[in-house]
This record gives C-alpha cells, structure tokens and sequence, in this order.
C-alpha cells in the first residue's frame, strides 16, 4: 500500500516497509510512483 499523506510528506507503505520522503518544493518525486 503506498498512498500520500501530508502536503509536503511522501510516506510510501508498501509491503513490510515504511519510507518517509520529505518533498518541500518538489511535488514530482521520482520516488512516488
């Protein structure tokens, strides 16, 4: 499960792992796909 939360917080759950991604002015991360 991978889903966006926060304006600017990219958090990714998928499987058994959590990675928080910090995004301030960068809405187009390569990291959420």
């Amino acid at each position: 499960m991978c889903f966006k939360k926060g304006p600017e917080i990219f958090i990714h759950l998928c499987g058994d792992k959590y990675k928080i991604i910090f995004n301030i002015k960068s809405v187009k991360s390569p990291f959420f796909k």
